[in-house]
């Protein structure tokens, strides 16, 4: 077990990497060919990941105080019918929405309602208490959507994702879920989980049957690496291996500016620029797997190994991204 001191080295790591500090990953070197002036994929029209959205606006607000603060992201003028739940968890001293911001907008634009847990008041908050006050925020979020004004949430259509620290507390919550009396998460994705060392798990075999999970390492992401995403998928054995997929994202150097498969692979859009792993890997991936939970549809874009699942896209100059593995036996 490492020491208090180095548990909070690594968790400063951990934020450094998601304010777009620290080292940017491999790619590149190794004796790789030099990079060409060839440009990465822009985000597609259409599908899962692009451009096209069925709401204009987003309704943003913010309830709550401390350790259990949570921010609303809603699509504006949402009309009558009922829309999906999904929470969102930051990585570690992520303290605002800014860091993920694109990505937040994206799936309220999307027609998805989407709570954001605080879950901590700075890097002094015991990581001991992250799952517990992302229950109590979720608590609290469900009674104020019920209260009126907001769009109309659907309790049985909920989904979950989290990048580093989130990632991790993206499976406990759906572990949790039925023993706290939450909505079930059927749809789970864990971007490049990791904890830095404090082992706060739940018992992910209490994931249930039914849910659809990818869990998301980088090839080169120096700060959590991939232990925890290894952890979490062998862990959830009650889910079958069909409906999951363990997915290890490889750095692509072929153009300007390299793809990194580092830690801020996830960007938002304001601290971390936005790039093809977003549009074409994270962001599509989720999306599929939440409309996959749902509706069934899209299956094909985030599991099951699919070359559909592993296209991300080409260079300009027509060259695919390189693939991510995806693996039952990771």
């Amino acid at each position: 077990m490492p020491s208090a001191l180095r548990r909070l080295a690594l968790l400063s790591l951990l934020v450094l990497a998601a304010c777009g500090g620290g080292g940017g990953g491999g790619g590149g070197g190794g004796g790789e060919p030099a990079p060409t002036d060839a440009t990465p994929p822009t985000q597609p029209t259409s599908g899962p990941g692009g451009s096209t959205y069925p709401y204009a606006g987003v309704v943003e607000s913010v309830h709550g105080s401390g350790d259990t603060q949570y921010w609303v992201f809603e699509p504006a003028s949402p009309g009558t019918g009922t829309h999906p739940l999904v929470v969102f968890l930051h990585g570690w001293n992520v303290l605002d929405v800014e860091s993920y911001r694109g990505w937040l907008e994206h799936l309220a634009k999307r027609g998805n309602v989407v709570v954001y847990p605080r879950y901590q008041t700075s890097a002094l908050t015991s990581p001991t208490t992250f799952t517990g006050n992302v229950v109590t925020a979720l608590r609290a979020a469900l009674v104020e959507l019920a209260s009126g004004g907001h769009a109309t949430v659907d309790p049985s259509r909920a989904g979950v994702v989290g990048h580093s620290f989130g990632g991790v507390l993206a499976a406990n919550l759906a572990a949790r879920a039925a023993a706290e009396s939450l909505p079930t998460m059927r749809a789970v994705m864990c971007a490049e989980p990791g904890t830095g060392g404090f082992g706060v798990y739940e018992d992910y075999g209490d994931v249930p049957a039914g849910t659809l999970l990818l869990a998301i390492a980088g090839e080169d992401d120096a700060v959590v690496g991939t232990t925890d995403a290894k952890r979490i998928f062998r862990e959830t054995t009650a889910v079958p291996l069909a409906d999951k997929d363990y997915v290890l994202l490889r750095t692509d150097a072929h153009g300007t500016p390299a793809l990194l498969a580092d830690h801020q692979a996830p960007g938002g859009g304001v601290v971390i620029e936005l790039d093809a792993f977003d549009w074409r890997g994270f962001w599509r991936w989720f999306n599929a797997l939440l409309d996959a939970a749902f509706t069934g549809a899209n299956r094909d874009v985030c599991l099951g190994n699919t070359a559909t699942q592993r296209d991300l896209g080409a260079w300009s100059d027509g060259v695919p991204v390189k693939e991510p593995l995806v693996t039952d036996a990771p």
